[in-house]
């Protein structure tokens, strides 16, 4: 009987599947659902369907590839940048040292600056900073999303360039591209990793739709003049659709639409930008579900220019503060997988590390894996900073992702599948896994092989697979 019901739910539309089986699992096991949401089933109930109606069906994907990436900070604003005034950089190699540590291979960072690489007018391009990045990026097989923002003061026009400079800043990004490229023309010396995705000015809502676009169309022009196969992300969006809690005023939530509208974005390679990137920081959204309304505006405005582009999250997390380490922890983890199952292609969290200063408060300044303690004593690793790594490894080898019901994820790849599961408060339902054996993994990286009924669900995701009994082995 489970059997013909998971054969006849996985043949199912995607949208009506969960409500069938909802509709056959309830009278069996005489489910109540306070808040309503019938359309979403218990997350032991889908690891005992999942777990009996597709164990020994998975196969190796086609090529696994990272999905979920970090934010870091290898470029600081210099003296000679109008976006900053000069600041110590990071230690570049324990922020490698790091990466290694978590597993990250997506990495997004504002190293194409302008202003590092040719301070003065007129001077010769220095790329001494951006090849010491990319030479330690590529120990790691580490791969970079340039974000391309800051412009030396000689070039200003406020955020970007004045547009008499447009010359001189086409010709320092056909370079830079033309660097990291990999194609064996004018590379970086023994290049193995190229840079080939590209973001130009993250949450540009402060600058005028015109002239964004006449920047964009600039800076994707040169890049697929460099290397016609390279990515090119519109800046990172800061809040689409949705104005955030705490900045009620202005329209910045509808800056896409004004953008697609622009007549300096039209041309034979409309919209002039492969990907639209936005960031989402849920905690600015209270009662919203993560992500939902960011995605159906940038959709809907896509749609009415029948434009149909990857969407890529490049900034999310949330901040700690304090006393809430452990909640940052289990977002990540439970927002990341959500991202994914929603159809965003590429997600990156923010960031590294804590970034807060002297009397700083507000989202970002607890929001990294790594704390600065008061006493100054070194960078300490957040339970963030674990969990992360443990997701990342699981997504190594599992990196599909597909939503089976609330507070219930199944990751799919090499061998068995891998189920995401958290118990969810909202609901009135059995508070341990199903009877079996499983190989149980906590957001410490802890494993454990462990009957269901000893496991209690908590709000804390946990990665379970099919196990064979320990006596057996």
């Amino acid at each position: 009987m489970i059997r013909d019901a998971i054969r006849i739910t996985e043949d199912l539309p995607a949208a009506r599947r969960t409500d069938q089986t909802t509709a056959i699992i309830n009278p069996r096991r005489g489910l109540s659902n306070p808040s309503g949401m019938g359309r979403f089933v218990p997350a032991w109930v889908w690891v005992a369907l999942l777990a009996t109606g597709m164990a020994g069906c998975q196969s190796k994907p086609d090529k696994v590839t990272q999905w979920l990436g970090l934010n870091v900070q290898l470029v600081r604003p210099t003296a000679e940048s109008v976006n900053g005034a000069a600041s110590r950089g990071p230690d570049r190699e324990r922020t490698f040292g790091f990466l290694d540590e978590l597993g990250a291979r997506l990495v997004r960072d504002a190293v194409m600056d302008w202003s590092v690489v040719q301070p003065a007018a007129g001077a010769s391009y220095d790329f001494t900073l951006i090849d010491d990045i990319v030479t330690r990026a590529q120990v790691n097989e580490v791969d970079i999303l340039a974000v391309c923002e800051r412009f030396p003061a000689w070039a200003s026009g406020g955020r970007v360039p004045a547009r008499e400079h447009a010359p001189a800043f086409s010709a320092f990004v056909r370079e830079f591209v033309e660097r990291y490229d990999g194609d064996g023309k004018k590379d970086l010396p023994k290049l193995r990793v190229p840079i080939t995705a590209y973001e130009f000015i993250r949450q540009p809502e402060d600058i005028a739709p015109a002239e964004y676009a006449y920047w964009l169309k600039v800076f994707y022009t040169s890049v697929k003049e460099a290397h016609p196969d390279a990515i090119v992300a519109c800046g990172g969006l800061k809040s689409p659709g949705l104005k955030m809690f705490d900045a009620p005023g202005g329209d910045y939530h509808l800056y896409l639409e004004k953008l697609l509208a622009q007549p300096e974005l039209q041309g034979d390679d409309y919209p002039y930008f492969d990907v639209v990137s936005f960031h989402n920081f849920p905690m600015a959204y209270p009662g919203r579900r993560e992500f939902d309304e960011a995605l159906t505006y940038l959709r809907t405005a896509m749609s009415r220019h029948r434009l149909s582009l990857p969407i890529w999250l490049t900034a999310f997390g949330f901040d700690s503060g304090a006393r809430e380490e452990a909640t940052q922890a289990e977002n990540l983890v439970k927002w990341s997988v959500r991202a994914k199952a929603l159809g965003i292609e590429r997600a990156y969290v923010c960031c590294l590390e804590d970034d807060r200063r002297p009397g700083e408060i507000g989202i970002g300044t607890n929001i990294g894996l790594i704390r600065h303690t008061p006493r100054g004593d070194g960078p300490t690793r957040k339970p963030a900073f674990h969990a992360f790594s443990t997701l990342l490894r699981q997504l190594d080898t599992h990196p599909k992702v597909n939503l089976r019901g609330e507070g219930s994820y199944m990751l799919t790849g090499e061998g068995e599948p891998v189920f995401v599961v958290w118990r969810v408060e909202t609901y009135d339902r059995r508070d341990t896994l199903i009877p079996g054996w499983w190989r149980i993994t906590l957001l410490s990286g802890r494993t454990m092989t462990r009957q269901g009924t000893e496991m209690k669900l908590t709000s804390s995701p946990m990665f379970v697979q099919k196990a064979q009994s320990p006596f057996l082995q």
